[in-house]
Protein backbone atom coordinates (compact mmCIF):
# COMPACT_ATOMS: atom_id res chain seq x y z
CA UNK A 1 0.00 0.00 0.00
CA UNK A 2 1.22 2.95 -1.31
CA UNK A 3 0.37 6.31 0.84
CA UNK A 4 -0.58 9.24 -1.13
CA UNK A 5 -0.86 12.93 -0.90
CA UNK A 6 -4.04 13.66 -2.30
CA UNK A 7 -3.45 17.05 -3.84
CA UNK A 8 -0.67 15.46 -6.09
CA UNK A 9 -3.44 12.87 -7.47
CA UNK A 10 -6.33 15.79 -8.01
CA UNK A 11 -5.76 15.92 -11.98
CA UNK A 12 -6.75 12.37 -11.92
CA UNK A 13 -9.38 12.02 -9.51
CA UNK A 14 -10.66 15.04 -11.39
CA UNK A 15 -10.05 13.67 -14.72
CA UNK A 16 -11.38 10.13 -13.95
CA UNK A 17 -14.60 11.29 -12.24
CA UNK A 18 -15.50 12.80 -15.28
CA UNK A 19 -16.17 9.15 -16.87
CA UNK A 20 -17.10 7.66 -13.23
CA UNK A 21 -15.54 6.26 -10.25
CA UNK A 22 -17.19 4.32 -7.53
CA UNK A 23 -18.33 5.42 -3.53
CA UNK A 24 -18.17 2.19 -1.66
CA UNK A 25 -20.61 1.80 1.40
CA UNK A 26 -20.84 -1.02 3.74
CA UNK A 27 -23.28 -1.41 6.65
CA UNK A 28 -23.38 -4.58 8.90
CA UNK A 29 -22.72 -7.48 6.03
CA UNK A 30 -23.77 -5.38 3.31
CA UNK A 31 -21.36 -3.59 1.14
CA UNK A 32 -22.97 -1.94 -2.05
CA UNK A 33 -20.88 0.87 -4.46
CA UNK A 34 -22.19 3.09 -6.97
CA UNK A 35 -21.09 4.93 -9.44
CA UNK A 36 -21.02 8.58 -9.42
CA UNK A 37 -19.80 11.51 -11.88
CA UNK A 38 -20.01 14.48 -9.15
CA UNK A 39 -18.22 15.05 -6.82
CA UNK A 40 -15.44 17.81 -5.28
CA UNK A 41 -11.87 17.54 -3.32
CA UNK A 42 -11.58 20.57 -1.18
CA UNK A 43 -10.58 22.14 1.73
CA UNK A 44 -12.59 23.77 4.56
CA UNK A 45 -12.34 24.34 8.15
CA UNK A 46 -8.42 23.07 7.97
CA UNK A 47 -9.27 19.54 6.80
CA UNK A 48 -9.94 18.08 3.09
CA UNK A 49 -12.44 16.75 1.41
CA UNK A 50 -14.08 14.84 -0.45
CA UNK A 51 -17.91 15.82 -1.27
CA UNK A 52 -20.18 13.49 -2.79
CA UNK A 53 -23.87 13.74 -4.04
CA UNK A 54 -26.79 11.46 -3.54
CA UNK A 55 -29.88 11.52 -4.41
CA UNK A 56 -32.38 10.41 -1.74
CA UNK A 57 -33.54 7.40 -3.29
CA UNK A 58 -30.00 5.69 -3.69
CA UNK A 59 -29.19 2.57 -1.55
CA UNK A 60 -25.87 4.27 -0.68
CA UNK A 61 -27.74 7.11 0.73
CA UNK A 62 -29.57 4.32 3.03
CA UNK A 63 -25.96 3.28 3.90
CA UNK A 64 -23.66 6.54 4.29
CA UNK A 65 -27.20 8.00 6.70
CA UNK A 66 -26.50 4.43 8.79
CA UNK A 67 -22.50 4.36 9.07
CA UNK A 68 -21.67 7.92 8.30
CA UNK A 69 -18.50 6.86 5.91
CA UNK A 70 -17.56 5.46 2.51
CA UNK A 71 -14.80 5.30 0.60
CA UNK A 72 -14.38 6.62 -3.14
CA UNK A 73 -12.09 3.83 -5.38
CA UNK A 74 -10.41 5.64 -8.76
CA UNK A 75 -8.93 3.51 -11.86
CA UNK A 76 -5.22 4.47 -12.55
CA UNK A 77 -5.71 2.34 -15.68
CA UNK A 78 -9.73 2.38 -17.40
CA UNK A 79 -9.48 -0.97 -18.81
CA UNK A 80 -12.20 -2.18 -21.13
CA UNK A 81 -13.18 -4.83 -18.07
CA UNK A 82 -12.88 -1.52 -15.50
CA UNK A 83 -15.26 0.67 -17.75
CA UNK A 84 -18.46 -2.43 -18.29
CA UNK A 85 -18.09 -2.75 -13.98
CA UNK A 86 -18.38 0.93 -12.98
CA UNK A 87 -21.03 0.91 -15.65
CA UNK A 88 -22.77 -2.14 -14.28
CA UNK A 89 -22.59 -0.89 -11.10
CA UNK A 90 -24.26 2.43 -12.29
CA UNK A 91 -27.47 0.72 -13.94
CA UNK A 92 -28.22 -1.28 -10.72
CA UNK A 93 -29.28 -1.04 -6.99
CA UNK A 94 -27.87 -2.51 -4.60
CA UNK A 95 -31.11 -3.47 -2.78
CA UNK A 96 -31.51 -6.43 -4.96
CA UNK A 97 -28.15 -7.53 -6.00
CA UNK A 98 -24.27 -7.83 -5.11
CA UNK A 99 -23.31 -5.94 -7.39
CA UNK A 100 -19.34 -6.01 -6.49
CA UNK A 101 -19.28 -10.06 -7.00
CA UNK A 102 -21.37 -10.11 -9.93
CA UNK A 103 -18.09 -7.66 -11.44
CA UNK A 104 -15.94 -9.75 -9.73
CA UNK A 105 -14.04 -7.13 -7.99
CA UNK A 106 -11.61 -7.89 -5.49
CA UNK A 107 -12.47 -6.09 -1.90
CA UNK A 108 -10.07 -5.07 0.51
CA UNK A 109 -11.00 -3.80 3.93
CA UNK A 110 -10.45 -0.18 5.15
CA UNK A 111 -8.18 0.96 7.41
CA UNK A 112 -10.08 4.15 9.40
CA UNK A 113 -13.55 2.91 8.07
CA UNK A 114 -15.12 -0.15 7.54
CA UNK A 115 -16.06 0.55 4.08
CA UNK A 116 -13.99 -1.40 1.32
CA UNK A 117 -11.46 -0.64 -1.21
CA UNK A 118 -11.03 -2.10 -4.61
CA UNK A 119 -7.89 -3.50 -5.94
CA UNK A 120 -8.84 -2.88 -9.54
CA UNK A 121 -9.57 0.61 -8.92
CA UNK A 122 -6.57 1.25 -6.80
CA UNK A 123 -6.64 4.99 -5.76
CA UNK A 124 -8.63 4.84 -2.65
CA UNK A 125 -9.88 7.71 -0.40
CA UNK A 126 -11.03 6.79 3.43
CA UNK A 127 -13.99 9.19 3.78
CA UNK A 128 -15.80 10.25 7.30
CA UNK A 129 -18.70 12.11 7.05
CA UNK A 130 -18.38 15.17 9.17
CA UNK A 131 -21.40 17.37 7.93
CA UNK A 132 -24.19 17.05 5.44
CA UNK A 133 -26.90 19.45 3.47
CA UNK A 134 -29.81 18.87 2.14
CA UNK A 135 -29.97 20.69 -1.33
CA UNK A 136 -32.27 24.09 -0.97
CA UNK A 137 -34.58 23.42 -4.16
CA UNK A 138 -35.59 26.83 -4.63
CA UNK A 139 -32.03 27.82 -4.75
CA UNK A 140 -31.21 25.74 -8.20
CA UNK A 141 -31.60 27.65 -11.37
CA UNK A 142 -34.64 26.67 -13.30
CA UNK A 143 -32.39 25.41 -16.46
CA UNK A 144 -30.67 22.84 -13.89
CA UNK A 145 -34.06 21.20 -12.11
CA UNK A 146 -34.81 20.91 -15.86
CA UNK A 147 -31.75 19.04 -17.02
CA UNK A 148 -31.05 17.37 -13.98
CA UNK A 149 -34.40 16.89 -11.91
CA UNK A 150 -36.37 16.33 -14.93
CA UNK A 151 -39.20 13.65 -12.34
CA UNK A 152 -39.29 11.22 -15.24
CA UNK A 153 -37.89 7.89 -13.56
CA UNK A 154 -38.68 7.27 -10.26
CA UNK A 155 -36.92 6.87 -7.20
CA UNK A 156 -36.96 3.23 -7.30
CA UNK A 157 -35.55 3.13 -11.00
CA UNK A 158 -31.39 2.56 -10.52
CA UNK A 159 -31.67 5.55 -13.38
CA UNK A 160 -33.96 7.65 -11.09
CA UNK A 161 -33.40 11.26 -11.66
CA UNK A 162 -36.39 12.71 -9.64
CA UNK A 163 -34.86 13.10 -6.54
CA UNK A 164 -32.65 15.73 -5.04
CA UNK A 165 -29.31 15.11 -3.12
CA UNK A 166 -27.73 15.16 -0.18
CA UNK A 167 -24.45 17.15 0.08
CA UNK A 168 -22.20 14.91 2.37
CA UNK A 169 -18.24 16.26 3.04
CA UNK A 170 -16.34 13.11 3.68
CA UNK A 171 -13.08 14.09 5.73
CA UNK A 172 -10.40 12.25 3.54
CA UNK A 173 -9.07 10.15 6.47
CA UNK A 174 -6.82 7.67 4.87
CA UNK A 175 -5.66 8.41 1.04
CA UNK A 176 -3.37 5.59 -0.29
CA UNK A 177 -3.20 3.29 -3.61
CA UNK A 178 -3.36 -0.63 -3.39
CA UNK A 179 -0.17 -2.45 -4.82
CA UNK A 180 -0.19 -6.47 -5.35
CA UNK A 181 2.00 -7.03 -2.62
CA UNK A 182 -1.47 -5.86 -0.04
CA UNK A 183 -2.95 -8.93 -1.88
CA UNK A 184 -0.29 -11.53 -1.32
CA UNK A 185 -1.59 -14.68 0.39
CA UNK A 186 -4.47 -13.37 0.11
CA UNK A 187 -7.41 -15.73 -1.70
CA UNK A 188 -10.72 -13.93 -2.96
CA UNK A 189 -14.41 -15.57 -2.83
CA UNK A 190 -17.72 -14.15 -3.57
CA UNK A 191 -16.71 -10.44 -3.69
CA UNK A 192 -14.96 -9.90 -0.44
CA UNK A 193 -11.26 -10.23 0.43
CA UNK A 194 -10.17 -13.58 2.44
CA UNK A 195 -6.91 -13.59 3.95
CA UNK A 196 -5.40 -17.12 5.15
CA UNK A 197 -2.85 -15.44 7.37
CA UNK A 198 -5.06 -14.39 9.72
CA UNK A 199 -7.26 -17.56 9.74
CA UNK A 200 -10.02 -15.84 8.45
CA UNK A 201 -10.68 -18.72 6.09
CA UNK A 202 -8.16 -21.62 5.28
CA UNK A 203 -6.63 -22.86 2.17
CA UNK A 204 -8.64 -25.88 2.73
CA UNK A 205 -11.81 -24.37 3.75
CA UNK A 206 -11.38 -22.22 0.04
CA UNK A 207 -10.89 -25.24 -2.06
CA UNK A 208 -14.26 -27.07 -0.35
CA UNK A 209 -16.08 -23.63 -1.27
CA UNK A 210 -14.56 -23.89 -4.50
CA UNK A 211 -14.82 -27.40 -5.29
CA UNK A 212 -18.88 -26.52 -4.07
CA UNK A 213 -19.36 -24.08 -5.91
CA UNK A 214 -18.16 -26.34 -9.26
CA UNK A 215 -20.13 -29.11 -7.78
CA UNK A 216 -23.37 -27.20 -7.63
CA UNK A 217 -22.66 -25.71 -11.48
CA UNK A 218 -22.52 -29.21 -12.51
CA UNK A 219 -26.11 -30.04 -11.26
CA UNK A 220 -27.22 -26.97 -12.48
CA UNK A 221 -25.84 -27.50 -16.21
CA UNK A 222 -27.53 -30.83 -16.07
CA UNK A 223 -30.92 -30.22 -14.71
CA UNK A 224 -30.84 -26.86 -17.31
CA UNK A 225 -30.31 -29.21 -20.44
CA UNK A 226 -32.90 -31.68 -18.71
CA UNK A 227 -35.62 -29.49 -18.62
CA UNK A 228 -34.92 -28.02 -21.74
CA UNK A 229 -35.73 -24.35 -20.43
CA UNK A 230 -34.70 -21.02 -21.67
CA UNK A 231 -31.85 -19.02 -20.27
CA UNK A 232 -32.58 -17.90 -17.22
CA UNK A 233 -33.64 -13.87 -16.66
CA UNK A 234 -30.54 -13.18 -14.70
CA UNK A 235 -28.03 -14.58 -16.91
CA UNK A 236 -29.79 -12.37 -20.00
CA UNK A 237 -29.21 -9.20 -17.84
CA UNK A 238 -25.44 -10.15 -17.75
CA UNK A 239 -24.49 -10.98 -20.83
CA UNK A 240 -26.41 -7.98 -22.68
CA UNK A 241 -25.51 -5.56 -19.98
CA UNK A 242 -23.04 -2.68 -21.59
CA UNK A 243 -21.83 0.32 -20.72
CA UNK A 244 -20.09 2.50 -23.17
CA UNK A 245 -17.39 5.59 -22.00
CA UNK A 246 -15.99 8.22 -24.37
CA UNK A 247 -13.50 11.03 -24.19
CA UNK A 248 -13.94 12.43 -27.61
CA UNK A 249 -18.19 12.22 -27.64
CA UNK A 250 -18.52 9.95 -30.26
CA UNK A 251 -19.28 6.11 -29.06
CA UNK A 252 -17.94 3.29 -30.31
CA UNK A 253 -20.81 1.29 -30.73
CA UNK A 254 -22.51 -0.80 -33.24
CA UNK A 255 -25.64 0.05 -32.94
CA UNK A 256 -25.11 3.99 -33.29
CA UNK A 257 -22.14 3.75 -35.95
CA UNK A 258 -24.51 4.38 -38.69
CA UNK A 259 -26.24 7.39 -37.21
CA UNK A 260 -22.97 9.20 -36.19
CA UNK A 261 -21.55 8.73 -40.21
CA UNK A 262 -24.63 10.45 -41.33
CA UNK A 263 -25.30 12.60 -38.97
CA UNK A 264 -22.14 14.96 -38.42
CA UNK A 265 -24.96 18.22 -37.95
CA UNK A 266 -26.33 17.47 -34.82
CA UNK A 267 -23.29 16.12 -33.19
CA UNK A 268 -21.82 19.59 -34.01
CA UNK A 269 -23.92 20.47 -30.71
CA UNK A 270 -24.27 17.05 -28.47
CA UNK A 271 -22.65 14.74 -27.89
CA UNK A 272 -22.71 11.21 -27.01
CA UNK A 273 -21.55 10.46 -23.59
CA UNK A 274 -22.63 7.20 -22.35
CA UNK A 275 -24.67 3.87 -23.47
CA UNK A 276 -26.63 1.90 -21.25
CA UNK A 277 -28.74 -1.21 -20.93
CA UNK A 278 -30.27 -3.00 -18.51
CA UNK A 279 -33.62 -4.93 -17.71
CA UNK A 280 -36.63 -4.54 -15.50
CA UNK A 281 -39.50 -7.20 -14.76
CA UNK A 282 -42.85 -6.20 -13.57
CA UNK A 283 -45.69 -8.76 -13.19
CA UNK A 284 -43.61 -11.07 -15.58
CA UNK A 285 -43.04 -8.78 -18.09
CA UNK A 286 -39.52 -8.16 -19.22
CA UNK A 287 -38.49 -4.46 -20.09
CA UNK A 288 -35.15 -3.90 -22.00
CA UNK A 289 -34.18 -0.22 -20.70
CA UNK A 290 -31.85 1.73 -22.88
CA UNK A 291 -30.35 5.11 -21.67
CA UNK A 292 -28.76 7.45 -23.56
CA UNK A 293 -26.77 10.51 -22.45
CA UNK A 294 -26.14 13.49 -24.48
CA UNK A 295 -24.51 16.67 -23.75
CA UNK A 296 -25.28 20.03 -25.28
CA UNK A 297 -21.08 21.39 -26.26
CA UNK A 298 -22.27 24.42 -26.84
CA UNK A 299 -23.07 27.83 -25.46
CA UNK A 300 -27.06 28.00 -25.93
CA UNK A 301 -29.84 26.10 -24.93
CA UNK A 302 -30.61 23.62 -27.03
CA UNK A 303 -35.14 23.23 -27.03
CA UNK A 304 -36.97 20.01 -27.56
CA UNK A 305 -33.90 17.88 -27.85
CA UNK A 306 -35.39 14.03 -28.72
CA UNK A 307 -33.70 11.12 -29.38
CA UNK A 308 -35.68 7.91 -31.59
CA UNK A 309 -34.35 4.39 -31.56
CA UNK A 310 -35.33 1.46 -33.46
CA UNK A 311 -36.34 -1.36 -32.50
CA UNK A 312 -35.49 -4.55 -34.70
CA UNK A 313 -36.72 -8.06 -34.78
CA UNK A 314 -34.32 -11.08 -35.38
CA UNK A 315 -33.66 -10.74 -38.57
CA UNK A 316 -32.83 -6.69 -38.72
CA UNK A 317 -36.18 -5.52 -40.08
CA UNK A 318 -37.83 -2.17 -37.64
CA UNK A 319 -40.55 -3.30 -35.86
CA UNK A 320 -41.28 0.20 -33.87
CA UNK A 321 -39.43 2.86 -32.65
CA UNK A 322 -39.19 4.69 -29.47
CA UNK A 323 -38.51 8.42 -28.49
CA UNK A 324 -37.70 10.49 -25.32
CA UNK A 325 -37.17 14.29 -25.43
CA UNK A 326 -36.43 16.76 -23.17
CA UNK A 327 -37.36 20.31 -22.93
CA UNK A 328 -34.89 22.31 -22.52
CA UNK A 329 -30.44 20.95 -22.80
CA UNK A 330 -28.69 23.74 -20.90
CA UNK A 331 -25.76 25.00 -22.46
CA UNK A 332 -22.34 22.06 -20.98
CA UNK A 333 -24.80 20.00 -19.40
CA UNK A 334 -25.83 16.51 -20.19
CA UNK A 335 -29.40 14.63 -19.86
CA UNK A 336 -29.98 11.12 -19.84
CA UNK A 337 -32.48 10.02 -22.37
CA UNK A 338 -34.34 6.31 -21.07
CA UNK A 339 -36.22 4.78 -23.69
CA UNK A 340 -37.88 1.11 -22.69
CA UNK A 341 -38.49 -1.34 -25.37
CA UNK A 342 -41.68 -3.39 -24.33
CA UNK A 343 -41.58 -5.26 -27.71
CA UNK A 344 -41.21 -9.04 -26.53
CA UNK A 345 -40.26 -9.65 -29.91
CA UNK A 346 -37.72 -7.38 -30.25
CA UNK A 347 -34.15 -8.72 -29.67
CA UNK A 348 -31.59 -5.06 -30.75
CA UNK A 349 -32.06 -1.55 -31.31
CA UNK A 350 -29.83 1.41 -32.97
CA UNK A 351 -30.14 4.54 -32.73
CA UNK A 352 -32.24 6.14 -35.63
CA UNK A 353 -32.94 10.28 -34.97
CA UNK A 354 -31.16 13.13 -32.41
CA UNK A 355 -33.30 16.22 -33.59
CA UNK A 356 -34.50 19.83 -32.26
Amino acid sequence: MKQIDVTEYLPIIMQELKKGILVNTKNGDKTNSMTIGWGQVGIEWGKMFFTTYIRHGRFTHEQIEATKEFTVSVPLERTPEIAKAIGYIGSKTGREIDKLTDMNLTLSDGKEVKSPAIKELPLTLECKVIYQQEQNIDNIPQEIKESCYPQDVPSDNPRANKDYHTVYYGEIVNAYILEESDFAGVGVNNGTVVNSANGNKSTKALWITLLSILLLLGIGSFAYNKMNKPQTYRTVVREEMSSVYSNTGLVNDSRIEKFTSNNPKILDKVAITEIRESFSENNSNKTKNVAITLKNKTDKPINDLEVVINVLDKKGNIIEDVDDEVKTLAPQSDYTFNLPIKNNKAINWELSEIKE
